[in-house]
C-alpha cells in the first residue's frame, strides 16, 4: 500500500511540475522559483537517494528557459531557469551554452566566454557538433568586443576545422566578417591617432 501512495504522490508531484512550468509570468518571479523549490524539495523527500531526479529537474528547467530564450520571449526568466538548473547540476554544459548567449546579449563579454570556456572543454554526451561550433563562433564574437580579433579569428578557424560537413560555414564567415571589419575600423583609429 506505501509503494502505491508513494506513486500517485510522484503523479501528484508531476502534475504540479507540469502546472508550475505552464504558468505565466508573474510580477514575483522569485515567488514562482520558490514554488519550484517546494516541488523539488517534495519530490526528493519522496526519493531522498536519487540523484538522477535532480539532473532530471535540472533538465526541465534548462528546456523550459531554452524554449523561452529562443521565442525571445522573456530574457530575465530564461536565466533565471538556467541559473536554477545549473543549481542542481553543475556539470550541464548545455545549460552553460544557453546561459553564455544570453550573457552575449547582454554584453557581458567575459562572462559569455567562460560560459563557452566551460561548453568547449566539456566531454558531455548531451552536446552536439553544432554546441561546439557555436560557442566558438559567439566566443569569437566576444573576443572581438573585447579588442582581441587575432583570438576571435583563432577560434573561427578551429570552428571551420570542427564543420567538416560544411553545415555552419555562413555562420563562420559571417562572424569573420564582423571581426574582419572591426579590425580594419582599429587599423583606421590608430592610423589617425598618429596624424
Amino acid at each position: 500500500m506505501e509503494e502505491m501512495e508513494k506513486k500517485q504522490d510522484m503523479e501528484r508531484l508531476r502534475e504540479e511540475l507540469n502546472h508550475w512550468l505552464a504558468e505565466e509570468e508573474s510580477d514575483d518571479d522569485w515567488k514562482w522559483l520558490e514554488r519550484r523549490e517546494d516541488i523539488c524539495l517534495r519530490f526528493s523527500q519522496l526519493e531522498p537517494k536519487n540523484r538522477k531526479f535532480k539532473i532530471w529537474f535540472a533538465q526541465i528547467l534548462r528546456d523550459y528557459g531554452r524554449d523561452i530564450k529562443l521565442k525571445k520571449e522573456n530574457y530575465r526568466k530564461a536565466r533565471k531557469l538556467f541559473e536554477e538548473a545549473l543549481r542542481l547540476d553543475l556539470e550541464d554544459a548545455v545549460c552553460r551554452y544557453h546561459l553564455g548567449h544570453l550573457e552575449l546579449y547582454d554584453g557581458r563579454w567575459h562572462k559569455a566566454i567562460r560560459q563557452f570556456q566551460l561548453v568547449l572543454q566539456s566531454t558531455s554526451k548531451n552536446l552536439e557538433p553544432y554546441h561546439y561550433i557555436r560557442a566558438l563562433c559567439s566566443s569569437a564574437i566576444a573576443y572581438n568586443q573585447l579588442g582581441g580579433p587575432e583570438k576571435a579569428l583563432r577560434l573561427l578557424d578551429e570552428a571551420k576545422e570542427r564543420d567538416s560537413e560544411r553545415l555552419y560555414r555562413t555562420e563562420i564567415d559571417n562572424v569573420r566578417l564582423q571581426v574582419n571589419v572591426g579590425k580594419k575600423r582599429m587599423w583606421r583609429k590608430r592610423m589617425f591617432h598618429f596624424y
